[in-house]
């Protein structure tokens, strides 16, 4: 079972305060990096927020590009 598709809801389920910032389950993980090199997450359950716009792919683009 994937725990990120809630009953099929393509928002990543719920978005509660203890997912956010300090409370995140995985605090070396901010800002789209990962502590594996050279490996990001984007999709739905990533910042700019739940959804499937990719909004998160553009941030990591533009980074890795250099324009930010």
């Amino acid at each position: 079972m994937n725990v990120n598709l809630v009953g099929g809801d393509p928002y990543a389920g719920d978005c509660r305060i203890d997912q956010y910032a300090a409370w995140r389950p995985l605090s070396s993980a901010t800002g789209h990096r990962t502590p594996v090199k050279n490996l990001w997450h984007i999709g739905a359950s990533t910042h700019p927020g739940p959804g499937l716009g990719g909004g998160s792919g553009f941030l990591v683009a533009s980074r890795l590009l250099g324009r930010k």
